[in-house]
């Protein structure tokens, strides 16, 4: 999961930018907004939408439509609110036509609900119809609390849940503060609600067996707490560097804003290692169980796999991609250490720091690294030079843990300068200088 900062907040501004474009899909079936005038939904500014489904949907099916519909935005770049209108306006329909002898399911609450989140991110800083993004957000899990009241241990409603939890902190409450600020907001308790919720879907996941509802929108979650640890641990960065020249600005993003006590985001930044923690536990858990279904995807010919099964390869492959990066992430703290106490000649051979002896930050580091080849190494792709190159660059990492010009240390620099040589070739030596770089250090 590639660090971004304030990532959640550039992606909403960069919706709010496109909100007024309308989708582009070619026509196959077109669903009209029905939007009574009594909606306390704001209204899109087209009262139509065109929305693709694959041949697997049933055209008849209104369930599998509004299915169809959020597949479309949630594997699209998911800038254009007509969209997510749509889907909304295309719940509060279904639910008007419900008949008491046949209850939606849980699943249609749980779109409903992300929708309603969703339409948040595009009113971060307005109020429309008299709506504001707090009112997003109730709404969202007013709708997962009457969703539960049928479905109490739903895994897609306790998801979703966790998903909204996480979306709101920094959309709702982290965007309006300072580094004054010292509102009296519990962020730690939204938090840790969040994640116990998706532990409990979790659990009940694996006793069931239910492993296809570890797709992308429950990957989602995890995506977000990411973003989220990032946003607080970058808190301040911002505003300190404005005014700043270059080169101070470049000292700067290796500093933590030091924030007071009673500032609201005090607690969640001193829990980071905690919750990064989870993130890691986590990430490795949902890898685990979608591991079997992708190789399965594997064997087949691509060109036999129906569309739906093109996505979840590809959504495999990326997942894949992000969890290696969250080991490398993982692997990073103990790595500095061992260099340190190992390299640094100020440094004694017997120091301890954080907790950690040389051999203890080794082991670690080693351990976190092995796991993150292994995933990027899933991810590979033989079209994607790049992740050749992303498998190459953490064997490298797993080499420098090693003790200097041991065996092991030389095998994985071997292995490394095949992968590099095979990517530059394939690229007209666009990967040069990571290729010089290992060949000058060995």
């Amino acid at each position: 999961m590639a660090k971004r900062t304030l990532g959640l907040g550039k992606a909403a501004k960069q919706r709010k930018k496109q909100k007024s474009e309308t989708p582009e899909v070619d026509n196959k079936i077109n669903k009209k907004n029905e939007a009574e005038e009594d909606s306390n939904i704001p209204q899109p500014k087209s009262n139509e939408i065109t929305v693709e489904l694959t041949e697997e949907v049933d055209a008849d099916d209104e369930l599998a439509q509004l299915k169809g519909l959020w597949n479309t935005f949630i594997n699209s770049e998911r800038d254009n609110e007509l969209v997510i209108n749509g889907i909304v306006h295309e719940c509060d329909r279904l639910l008007r036509n419900q008949k008491d002898d046949n209850k939606l399911p849980a699943e249609f609450h749980s779109i409903y609900a992300i929708s309603l989140s969703e339409l948040a991110v595009f009113h971060t800083d307005d109020e429309t119809d008299g709506k504001t993004i707090k009112d997003y957000f109730e709404a969202a899990l007013e709708r997962i609390e009457l969703g539960q009241e049928t479905y109490p241990n739903s895994i897609e409603l306790k998801f979703a849940k966790s998903r909204i939890l996480i979306s709101r902190i920094p959309l709702e409450y982290i965007s309006k503060l300072d580094l004054q600020s010292e509102d009296k907001l519990n962020l730690t308790k939204i938090l840790d609600e969040a994640l116990k919720n998706y532990e409990e879907a979790e659990t009940i996941v694996k006793e069931s067996k239910k492993f296809e509802l570890l797709d992308i929108n429950t990957f989602e979650i995890l995506k977000a707490l990411d973003d989220l640890l990032d946003i607080v641990q970058n808190f301040g960065k911002e505003d300190i560097a404005e005014g700043l020249d270059s080169d101070a600005e470049e000292d700067e993003e290796d500093q933590e804003i030091k924030l007071s006590k009673k500032h609201p985001l005090y607690k969640l930044r001193n829990k980071h290692d905690e919750y990064f923690k989870w993130l890691i536990k986590h990430g490795e858990t949902f890898g685990l169980n979608i591991i079997s279904k992708f190789e399965e995807l594997k064997t087949k010919n691509e060109k036999e796999l129906k569309l739906s099964e093109l996505q979840k390869l590809e959504f495999f492959k990326s997942t894949f991609q992000e969890i290696g990066k969250l080991f490398l992430q993982a692997s990073e703290k103990p790595s500095q250490i061992f260099t340190t106490i190992t390299y640094d000649s100020e440094v004694e051979d017997d120091l301890v720091i954080e907790g950690y002896s040389a051999k203890d930050a080794q082991q670690e580091a080693i351990e976190y690294t092995k796991k993150a080849i292994t995933y990027l190494e899933k991810a590979e792709d033989e079209e994607e030079p790049q992740t050749w190159v992303d498998v190459a660059e953490a064997i490298i990492g797993l080499g420098n843990l090693y003790d200097y010009e041991s065996k092991e240390q030389e095998s994985n620099y071997e292995i490394a300068e095949k992968k590099l040589r095979r990517a530059n070739n394939a690229t007209n030596g666009k990967y040069q200088k990571i290729l010089d770089n290992l060949l000058n250090d060995e």
